[in-house]
């Protein structure tokens, strides 16, 4: 066979097979068209209006539905709360200790202050010096001392203090007469033993009565 008669036939064939393929492409390009409308046709379309019957279902669904309850909290409740939710302790008491009594040092029956002088009833001037005298026959402890008081009516006041014997078992303690009342007039005086610790007397003597008058008398 010669090449001029093969030429013929080989464009033969290709037609037949384009004509074969040309159908397909045709459906091909319809179905892309088709698919292009239906886009375009949902793209413009209006949403769904709900109609009266789905309204209706939506309505008695809110209405049975019950609305949350809301439970108001008083302040006695907060308070409460708060205090059960504060953790409790144990309050130990504290252990105040007790003040130990003094007791005072006993005297024997005997121990008497024991007035000397002046006597009682003693008349001295005002511009006298007044000396008075007394005897105790035990030694002073450290935190002893004697007091001197003036007696004026209802009340008395410490007018001296002596703290150490002048001589063995005799104390004396001195002043002017003019320091114990303005001008002249009565003074009654006694001694009491007594402590540092501020305890009531241990002892107390008699109370003696001096007159003071006045210069010209």
């Amino acid at each position: 066979m010669d090449e001029s008669s093969t030429k013929p036939q080989r464009l033969t064939k290709r037609k037949r097979a384009a004509l074969m393929t040309l159908p397909f492409i045709l459906m091909l390009l319809v179905l892309a068209l088709l698919n292009m409308w239906a886009r375009s046709v949902v793209e413009t379309m209006p949403p769904p209006t709900p109609n009266a019957q789905d309204e209706a279902v939506t309505e008695r669904v809110a209405a049975a539905t019950p609305p949350p309850t809301v439970k108001s909290v008083t302040p006695e409740t907060q308070a409460t709360a708060t205090e059960a939710a504060l953790p409790t302790r144990a309050i130990t008491p504290t252990h105040t200790p007790t003040a130990t009594p003094i007791s005072l040092p006993t005297l024997p029956p005997t121990a008497t202050i024991t007035l000397l002088g002046p006597p009682d009833q003693s008349r001295l001037m005002a511009d006298d010096s007044i000396t008075i005298y007394w005897t105790w026959p035990l030694p002073l402890a450290a935190d002893q001392f004697f007091g001197i008081y003036q007696q004026e009516e209802d009340s008395e006041f410490r007018i001296g203090r002596l703290e150490q014997a002048n001589f063995g078992t005799g104390y004396r303690w001195q002043t002017d007469a003019q320091h114990l009342t303005t001008g002249h007039g009565e003074v009654r005086y006694l001694i009491k033993l007594e402590t540092n610790r501020g305890d009531s007397p241990l002892i107390t003597s008699e109370p003696r009565t001096l007159f003071i008058l006045a210069a010209h008398e």
